[in-house]
């Protein structure tokens, strides 16, 4: 009853009229390779960027103490608490996009292998 309209709609959007109609070994052998690279870039870009930024902030702290990186001494070009706090503290972790990432990332493996 509902088919025709279906069909129309899947003619004008062009979802699942690909080449492939199940998985099968030229699925695994032309598109696999496309998820995986996708995954590892999810896998392993937060985390890169993580550690970028971080050693950013190591950086402007080791410059805001006069090229001092050994953190023994107190010596800061900072004015106020908050001036100080906003160097050598750094961002809050984003908590809800690590464990939505992750959560994306078990559910693309789990969906295709």
């Amino acid at each position: 009853m509902y088919m025709p309209f279906f069909k129309s709609l899947f003619t004008l959007i062009p979802v699942f009229t690909g080449v492939y109609t199940d998985f099968s070994t030229s699925w695994h052998f032309n598109i696999s390779g496309m998820i995986l690279i996708t995954v590892a870039m999810n896998v392993f870009l937060p985390v890169i960027l993580t550690l970028l930024n971080q050693m950013f902030f190591k950086i402007t702290a080791c410059c805001d103490r006069d090229g001092d990186c050994t953190g023994k001494k107190m010596i800061t070009k900072t004015m106020t608490r908050y001036q100080f706090l906003k160097i050598h503290v750094g961002p809050e972790f984003p908590y809800e996009l690590r464990y939505s990432s992750v959560i994306l990332i078990y559910l693309i493996l789990c969906s295709y292998y």
